[in-house]
């Protein structure tokens, strides 16, 4: 999605952080069972990644129907 791209075709690192602060929200969710806040947040980049290749990719351990 080239809303989500930088100049280089990577995701863009404010996106990146939008899409772990979503997916951290869902799992506190799960275990908490209420929104919650955090306090503290921070992210380190270690390199770019490419906006083909799957950023997350996820295992559904248990689910309960």
């Amino acid at each position: 999605v080239p809303a989500l791209q930088d100049s280089d075709g990577t995701w863009h690192a404010g996106a990146l952080a939008a899409a772990v602060d979503n997916m951290c929200s869902a799992v506190v969710f799960t275990v908490v069972g209420a929104p919650t806040a955090t306090v503290h947040y921070g992210l380190s980049y270690f390199s770019p990644v490419a906006c083909n290749v799957c950023a997350f990719p996820m295992i559904i351990l248990y689910h309960d129907d």
